[in-house]
């Protein structure tokens, strides 16, 4: 993982890594639909009592998304995409807390 997110931010695709800005009031989920991923996703790999909203509260998560780089493939895979296979690359990095949480 740590080799996947050094060479994400150290390459061409930096441009697409933005902040995740926190949840909007009532808002069940602080990433775009097309992400697909929950809170429930990724309770293991948070450190413990953080959320996806927490850690974008706290300026802590970040977002890549290639998806506007393959637009055209994403259109014509719609197959893949009704069964949840997503043809281009997204992910999820957030950052460790002064205690190292």
């Amino acid at each position: 993982d740590a080799a996947f997110a050094y060479t994400q931010l150290n390459s061409g695709a930096s441009e697409f890594l933005a902040v995740v800005k926190a949840p909007a009031d009532g808002a069940e989920s602080v990433l775009p639909e097309h992400f697909g991923i929950g809170n429930d996703d990724v309770a293991g790999a948070l450190p413990g009592g953080e959320t996806l909203a927490s850690l974008a509260t706290a300026g802590r998560l970040f977002a890549l998304d290639l998806s506007t780089l393959l637009a055209d493939v994403l259109e014509k895979d719609e197959k893949l995409l009704e069964q949840g296979i997503r043809t281009a690359p997204i992910a999820l990095f957030y950052v460790e807390n002064d205690t190292g949480a």
